[in-house]
């Protein structure tokens, strides 16, 4: 019989596998500015909206790695930006916003999609100072990053409130009328 965390580990995998095929997918079959919407940040930090796993940190590396692959940036730079992403979002959700509110999610989303693609930005300066052939940063990655912050926090905010109706940890009712927090280990208040 095999060992549930092991199991868990193969879905993690083949599900990280799928998301990153499907995000090529759709960056090559969707139109130009619909194209730009981040679904594998989003994916990272609805995870972290439902877990703070350090596992997370993890799996945002090795995404970022096989993000790396079809990428036209220098290899490690997503790598770094999404590893930083979700390390940065989830200590915000750790220390700063510990709320799970669509309000927090939001401003969760809209800082994580910035740090990511302000790494890559500082990524592309970095190289463009060592290398003379490459061609810095340009208004196209501004503009990405305006049309990633734009389309992406609002699907965020649309599969939010698809999963609050499934996952309880995203759903208000987990906070009891007296405000004392539910938690899914015992089956009473504390």
């Amino acid at each position: 019989m095999m060992n549930r965390t092991f199991v868990r580990k193969i879905y993690w995998a083949i599900g990280l596998v799928i998301l990153l095929i499907l995000n090529q997918i759709l960056a090559n079959i969707i139109p130009l500015p619909w194209r730009e919407a981040n679904f594998v940040v989003l994916f990272f930090i609805l995870t972290l909206a439902m877990s703070n796993d350090t596992k997370v940190i993890l799996a945002a590396f090795l995404a970022g790695c096989l993000l790396d692959v079809f990428s036209h940036y220098p290899f490690g730079t997503n790598a770094l930006a999404l590893t930083l992403t979700v390390a940065l979002v989830r200590w915000l959700w750790l220390s700063v916003l510990t709320d799970r509110s669509v309000q927090i999610v939001i401003i969760n989303g809209a800082i994580g999609l910035a740090i990511y693609r302000l790494v890559i930005i500082f990524v592309i300066f970095v190289t463009a100072f060592l290398d003379s052939t490459n061609h810095g940063v340009r208004l196209g990655d501004w503009t990405r990053l305006l049309y990633e912050e734009i389309l992406t926090v609002p699907l965020m905010v649309l599969v939010y409130f698809f999963l609050s109706r499934f996952v309880r940890k995203l759903n208000p009712k987990y906070v009891s009328l007296n405000n004392d927090l539910y938690y899914g280990r015992r089956k009473t208040f504390v």
